[in-house]
């Protein structure tokens, strides 16, 4: 009982609020320095893995764009941040609405 009003005050998230928030720029297949070269081929999936890019030439015109930084430190500049509710914040509303 106390383990499922807990949860109702406090859910946990969900697959879809932790999963990463597409890129909100241009896309598109072409790029000004040709195509990616297959040496980046891990790299440029990490990148789409990550969030940052949705095609390989995005991908790689990040590469291009901070050059000498890793996949990792790129996905950190320009991943999109969520914005949750604090979960005091949840809990109050919760506990107002059946109050």
């Amino acid at each position: 009982m106390f383990r499922r009003v807990f949860l109702y005050f406090w859910p946990r998230r969900t697959l879809r609020q932790r999963l990463p928030l597409p890129p909100i720029r241009y896309t598109s297949n072409n790029s000004p320095w040709g195509d990616p070269p297959h040496e980046l081929r891990n790299t440029i999936e990490l990148l789409k893995g990550y969030g940052v890019a949705r095609t390989d030439h995005d991908a790689y015109r990040l590469l291009q764009r901070h050059p000498g930084m890793t996949a990792r430190q790129i996905a950190l500049l320009m991943r999109r941040p969520r914005r949750f509710w604090p979960r005091l914040k949840r809990a109050w509303e919760r506990f107002r609405l059946i109050w």
